[in-house]
């Protein structure tokens, strides 16, 4: 993925249940530096505002490395901060990863 700002939805999907939770955020990617920042919309509670760097590890995975912890109480996988699949086409980038039950998807477009 190449340098820019993505906006988009998260998506939080417990695929044994009916758990699911979803927010607007905003995503701006810096290759040069490998660093990311992820904004959340005010009226959004999840995911959650988070800064770190990034490294991608081959053409379908990449990891994020976080140095924002949740909220009190709250979910760290919230925070982008896990190795997930990618699929990105300069105009679409998609993130997903499953943790046990649960599938947290990112879906960005170019801004």
């Amino acid at each position: 993925p190449r340098s820019g700002i993505f906006r988009g939805t998260f998506e939080m999907t417990e695929t044994e249940g009916d758990g699911f939770e979803t927010g607007d955020c905003t995503l701006a990617l810096d290759d040069k530096n490998e660093s990311f920042s992820l904004n959340v919309d005010s009226t959004s509670e999840f995911p959650h505002k988070s800064y770190g760097s990034y490294i991608i590890l081959d053409a379908t995975k990449m990891k994020f490395n976080s140095n924002t912890i949740a909220l009190e109480f709250g979910n760290q996988n919230f925070v982008l901060d896990s190795i997930f699949n990618y699929t990105f086409d300069d105009i679409r980038f998609e993130l997903t990863t499953k943790i046990g039950t649960v599938v947290y998807d990112y879906k960005f477009i170019r801004y």
